[in-house]
């Protein structure tokens, strides 16, 4: 596993977003949310099951972090939340992601985890099957499997084919502790890529990635 910390910038403004995520994940990261394990292991063994399967670093990050609304419902007290989370929490960690200055790649796929269990569960009766308690409950709440048109919609969005990977790594990740990387190693690589998520937001917007090589 490479050490990202080396290639971590010094003085990086992403650094105090990324205490933000620390402290939710320290905070309300031991509650297992009517899980069979805690939301901070639940987010580990995401991430790793993303890196094992050679996702870009987007992808992993946004596995790591697409239960954030959770802890972020959780920390705001706000109304509807409960012993297993918030029903709305794709949308409120998606928009927490987006304000921290992540790039779509990250937050557009944690958006559509929860579509992505409605596609799934409607394209086949065994993903049913296999959805752990929580998850058979919070699916009627958010609107049960997909119709066609749902479907055909969904597929047509931009970053489906990564929510619905990433929704298979959130299936997958519910299992008891492995020998995978400790917290600090996964936030560290969301500092790296929302540092480069701001960076990207700050170019002018007519210098484009030809320009840039041109220039190179």
């Amino acid at each position: 596993m490479p050490d990202i910390r080396k290639a971590k910038p010094e003085n990086c403004d992403a650094a105090k977003d990324i205490r933000y995520l620390r402290y939710l994940l320290e905070e309300f990261g031991h509650l297992p949310l009517g899980e069979r394990c805690s939301q901070l292991e639940h987010a580990r063994q995401c991430a790793a099951l993303a890196q094992a399967e050679g996702a870009a670093r987007p992808l992993v990050c946004a596995a790591f972090l697409h239960d954030i609304g959770h802890l972020q419902a959780l920390h705001l007290l706000l109304p509807g939340t409960d012993d297993e989370g918030h029903r709305d929490h794709d949308r409120i960690g998606a928009q927490l992601l987006c304000q921290l200055g992540f790039s779509e790649s990250v937050f557009v796929p944690v958006a559509k985890h929860v579509e992505a269990k409605r596609f799934l569960a409607a394209c086949d009766g065994d993903y049913i099957q296999h959805l752990s308690p929580a998850s058979k409950r919070s699916l009627q709440l958010q609107g049960d499997t997909m119709s066609s048109a749902e479907r055909s919609r969904f597929l047509l969005g931009t970053y489906a084919q990564d929510a619905i990977a990433l929704r298979l790594w959130d299936e997958a990740g519910k299992c008891d502790s492995k020998a995978i990387a400790e917290m600090d190693y996964w936030l560290d690589l969301c500092e790296l890529e929302l540092t480069a998520g701001i960076a990207a937001k700050q170019l002018p917007q007519n210098i484009t990635s030809t320009s840039l090589e041109s220039n190179g």
